[in-house]
Order: C-alpha cells, then structure tokens, then sequence
C-alpha cells in the first residue's frame, strides 16, 4: 500500500477537477489532470510524458515534498517515506524507435512506446490477455521471424515480455520504482509508483476534507460554498477554529 498524506492546494478549481472525475474510470481521470497541467486535449503523449506532466501539475498543487505511507509487505510494519518531486523523475527518452531481439535472435521487433490513446484502449479490452493483445498489436511497428514480417499478435510469450522490459527500459518515466528497505526486518523491495493514482488520492482527500470544512462554516454563519471558498485560507481557518469553539 502507498497512500499520500494531506497537504494544502487551491481549493475552487480541486473541487471542480474532483466533482469532473470521481466518477470516472481511470484514463479519463488522467485525462482530466492532463487538462488542469495545460496538456492539449488532442495531444497524444507517451505514457511517460504523462507521468511528467502529472509530477509537474502534482508540484504546483501540493508543493516539491512528497510524503507517502507503505507498509512493508515481509512484515506488515507500516513506514513513513519522505520524497522530493525531483528524486521521481527521469530521463526523456530517446527519439529512436526500440527494438527487441528474440533469444535464439531470429525474431526482431520494431515498436514505439505506448500512448495515452494506447491506455484508452487497453483499459476497454476487458481482460488480461486482451489488454496485452490490444498493447501489441497497437506499438508493434514491425516484426520479422527469420526476415520474413509476421503478424504482431504471433510474436512469443518470450518476445512480449522482452518488449515489455524494452519499453520499460526506454521511457522509465513511466515506470518508476521506489528502491525501499524495510527498518524493522530488513526487506528490501521497488514498489512501482503510480502517479495519476496517488495525485487522484492526494485531490479526493484534500476535497473531502474541504467539504467538511465548507459544511461546518455553512452552518455556522450561513454562507453558500463560493462564499466560503473565497475567503482566504488564514481567514477560513480563523472562522473554522471560532465555529468549532
């Protein structure tokens, strides 16, 4: 488990990107924070340009410090991490298509790194092995058995998983892991940190807690919700401590 602690933000336009999307699935979520970071609707970015936008946007929002909750999966015990925005990112990658080589070396595959619009359609695939399907079948440029092209979806269990690490291996910004040792036993493991889903978890309890807030000062002195989100947040605290008593 990797959870985020609370943290300050503008409150209006949290409320608003929060109202958009609780209901929404995944990418469109991550569709709608690209928009509130400034990314173009009709942009098609890598999975790891994604990610870059969402520390950015995550920066301006919450601030550099990142602090997270993991629990240790050998002992349970549950660990405070502090982090900078700056040590989750990476490398642009590099301009030139990857390529990956079968083991015996008589397969070759030419492929590019998977999009937003890739993640759109993996997410409607409805399965596992569909979404693998989808995945391949849409990065795979060209794919050569002996020097002959085959159809992408022939490729082997053994090739897939080489892209996989492939693709893994040239956009890391879309796969960051998080070198951690446990203090009480000892275990060390790299959990993959998920950005959209930690900034979305950051926004629902900031808002959440916000929504408290606004019930607690509408009761106390009767003003609407703009009203109270208005007000500066040393004066709405001031009012929140005086409502409270």
């Amino acid at each position: 488990m990797i959870a985020p602690t609370f943290a300050a933000a503008p409150d209006a336009r949290l409320l608003e990107l929060w109202a958009a999307g609780r209901e929404q699935r995944r990418v469109r979520r991550t569709e709608l924070l690209l928009e509130a970071a400034g990314l173009e609707p009709a942009t098609d970015p890598s999975l790891g340009e994604v990610d870059r936008r969402l520390l950015a946007l995550r920066e301006r929002c919450f601030g550099p410090r990142v602090d997270l909750v993991v629990d240790c999966p050998a002992c349970g015990q549950r660990l405070q991490v502090g982090l900078d925005v700056g040590d989750l990112r990476t490398e642009r990658p590099v301009a030139d298509l990857p390529n990956v080589i079968s083991a015996d070396g008589d397969v070759r595959v030419l492929f590019r790194l998977p999009t937003l619009a890739d993640l759109r359609a993996v997410e409607a695939a409805g399965s596992m092995e569909a979404a693998r399907r989808t995945l391949v079948q849409r990065c795979v440029i060209d794919a050569r058995h002996g020097g002959a092209r085959v159809d992408a979806l022939s490729l082997s269990n053994e090739v897939v998983a080489r892209i996989g690490q492939a693709m893994a291996a040239a956009d890391r910004q879309a796969d960051v892991r998080l070198g951690l040792r446990c203090p009480d036993c000892a275990h060390e493991w790299d959990p993959s940190f998920d950005i959209a889903a930690f900034l979305w978890m950051e926004i629902d309890a900031r808002v959440r807690r916000l929504l408290v807030d606004v019930h607690t000062l509408a009761r106390a002195y009767g003003w609407s919700e703009s009203e109270i989100l208005g007000l500066p947040p040393v004066r709405r605290q001031v009012y929140l401590e005086l409502a409270l008593g």
